[in-house]
């Protein structure tokens, strides 16, 4: 889904004098807010998330992965349980246990089993990589603006060698220098209704 959340110019990533000094921004927000959600830094510093990642800002360390999204949907299944997380403006999905009932075929995807169950469509998935923080690993998808829309976490019943031969499977080169975000047209607002207890009452 797209989000309005993150508005930033169609640009290169750029690793060097940008990357530091976003990385100062970072740990300055940080210092003064502990515990903000990296998906909120982002807005707060008027950057995408993936530039966060690709930058190395705080303990996060992103590689790459050249795998496409219907062969890491199908890989899933082999590393056992997983947090699987999916986030927008609104609300979040998140839910732990396996992929299961793994379908993808060109620009759908779908995943059925007990606990995580999906309807996925690739068009929107652009980039994979593989993030590391001391305490966690994770496999995350993100749009063409840089925004997340799915990340895979490893949990103490990940089967963790299948997890690492995964990753190191399909990585890619260490930075995707031809990586360009690409923001989503500006939609207008939503009007309130003219008539909200009209509207509550005819509700089905």
């Amino acid at each position: 889904m797209p989000s309005a959340d993150v508005e930033v110019s169609s640009r290169t990533l750029d690793f060097g004098a940008r990357g530091g000094m976003l990385r100062a921004r970072f740990q300055a927000l940080s210092d003064a807010e502990p515990g903000l959600r990296i998906r909120t830094m982002a807005k707060r510093l008027g950057v995408a998330e993936l530039e966060l990642l690709c930058s190395g800002c705080g303990d996060l360390s992103a590689r790459p992965l050249a795998v496409s999204p219907q062969a890491l949907l199908r890989a899933l299944p082999a590393i056992n349980e997983v947090m699987a997380v999916t986030r927008n403006p609104w609300c979040v999905h998140e839910c732990t246990g396996r992929y299961e009932g793994v379908r993808a075929e060109r620009q759908v995807g779908l995943v059925t089993g007990d606990t995580i169950d999906l309807r996925i469509y690739f068009n929107h998935w652009h980039s994979i990589w593989a993030v590391s923080q001391p305490d966690r690993r994770s496999i995350q998808v993100f749009d063409r603006s840089g925004t997340a829309v799915h990340k895979v976490y490893a949990t103490p019943q990940t089967h963790m060698p299948d997890f690492e031969a995964l990753i190191e499977r399909h990585l890619g080169p260490d930075r995707d220098e031809d990586l360009v975000l690409q923001p989503y047209p500006p939609t207008a607002p939503l009007e309130p209704p003219a008539d909200p207890a009209g509207l509550r009452a005819g509700w089905p």
